[in-house]
């Protein structure tokens, strides 16, 4: 079965990754990729995950949302930082992001979040 969410993340990570694929598990599975593996799915077409963008794991943001967006211009990309600010949420909503989320250790707070971006994008 393919996942639902692809998480652009570390493997090793066993902190906020491991939250949000319990958040998630009413949603579906979640998979932890690097962004080249995101990247190359797509290119797959394989658009039918939603893609997390955790944003302390990826240098340019905007720069990843585009790439990601020009391998499947359909692809539903939530970016996720634990230090939201204005300018980085227009950039990435500007990049092709279609939800801009803080990292929350609460995993009602990551369901709640996502299933609102979600329910908004429809």
């Amino acid at each position: 079965m393919s996942p639902n969410f692809l998480l652009v993340g570390r493997q090793e990570d066993k902190g906020w990754s491991r939250i949000l694929e319990q958040a998630l598990a009413p949603l579906g599975k979640v998979e932890i990729v690097s962004e080249q593996d995101a990247a190359d799915r797509l290119a797959k077409h394989e658009c039918g995950a939603i893609v997390i963008i955790d944003a302390t794991e990826v240098k340019e943001v905007p720069a990843s949302v585009s790439r990601l967006r020009d391998r499947c211009p359909g692809s539903r990309i939530i970016v996720a930082t634990a230090s939201p600010t204005w300018q980085r949420a227009r950039d990435a909503f500007q990049a092709g992001a279609i939800g801009y989320i803080r990292k929350s250790w609460d995993s009602q707070k990551l369901l709640a979040a996502i299933k609102g971006v979600l329910r908004e994008t429809l």
